[in-house]
């Protein structure tokens, strides 16, 4: 089969009205009660998925919302938003790499992007839908470290089942910190900007909106990874995958750092500043035509 028939393939098992439209290029719906229309496209070594779910009648939701829906989507799907009258999209990435399985990471992805449109027409259902349809390997925290250590990046120890890698943001420290979760599934994540140095409150409303605008428009500049949070926890970066293979946790380390590298400064101006916040949001609504509900 060439790449393009097992993308097919895999595309056919879960999704409904696949076409191939172009090579390495298809339409697809994503079937939630309502068909969304959505595409994959081959851009050189990734499989990239896009979505613009329908959205609630209360319109554009949070942006902090949306950073803790991330959290909850499978297949490494994550909320984006460009400014216009669009609204918000889903993307998500497969690595095309020979040591990926692409029909296993094309089913996670529609996974993802399937939650994230109900998320977005009626986050009511999703706390009946949000199981993530990952198989965890059974590997250990050995494992996982050893296939860590096989990569370019600086690999510590920081305590049992937990790694650090140092990530390549010139000027600054960012560690991630790699764990296997509950759930089976490895999580590799970074603060989005030093808890230490950053107060837990932001200066203003202002400051809290503009961050989760920066960060959910963050998501759609960079592969790979995403901005999360939870329940009164600190935003962060990570990259959440089921048995992730080497050359994905090499995409995934490249991308935090360069998350941290892109993000990181402006991120904690606009939680700090407010003058500098409310310049962001005036700019961004005047961009978007709307501000979020």
């Amino acid at each position: 089969m060439t790449r393009d028939d097992t993308i097919e393939a895999a595309l056919v098992k879960v999704a409904a009205s696949v076409g191939q439209v172009a090579p390495g290029r298809w339409t697809f719906a994503i079937t939630n009660g309502t068909a969304t229309a959505a595409t994959a496209r081959v851009d050189g070594e990734w499989l990239v998925f896009d979505a613009r779910p329908p959205l609630a009648p209360a319109g554009v939701p949070d942006p902090w919302a949306m950073l803790a829906w991330n959290a909850a989507l499978d297949g490494g799907a994550r909320f984006a938003m460009r400014a216009g009258p669009a609204g918000p999209e889903v993307r998500a990435d497969v690595a095309l790499a020979p040591d990926v399985d692409p029909t296993r990471r094309i089913i996670e992805a529609y996974a993802g992007l399937q939650t994230a449109a109900i998320c977005l027409h009626d986050p009511a259902d999703l706390a009946a839908t949000s199981t993530p349809t990952s198989i965890a390997a059974a590997d250990g925290a050995e494992a996982l470290a050893a296939l860590c250590r096989e990569t370019r990046w600086s690999v510590a120890q920081r305590d049992a089942g937990s790694l650090v890698v140092d990530l390549d943001v010139p000027g600054a420290v960012h560690q991630a910190r790699v764990e296997r979760r509950a759930d089976g599934r490895v999580a590799v994540s970074v603060p989005v900007f030093d808890p230490t140095a950053t107060r837990d409150e932001p200066a203003s409303e202002a400051c809290r909106h503009a961050l989760g605008v920066f960060l959910v428009r963050t998501c759609g500049s960079i592969r790979m990874i995403r901005a999360a949070t939870d329940a009164g926890g600190s935003p962060r970066f990570e990259l959440v995958q089921a048995a992730p293979s080497l050359v994905e946790l090499e995409h995934g380390f490249a991308a935090l750092s360069v998350a941290c590298r892109f993000a990181a400064r402006e991120a904690a101006v606009l939680w700090h500043d407010d003058v500098v916040a409310n310049a962001y949001v005036r700019r961004w609504d005047d961009g978007a035509g709307r501000r979020a509900a």
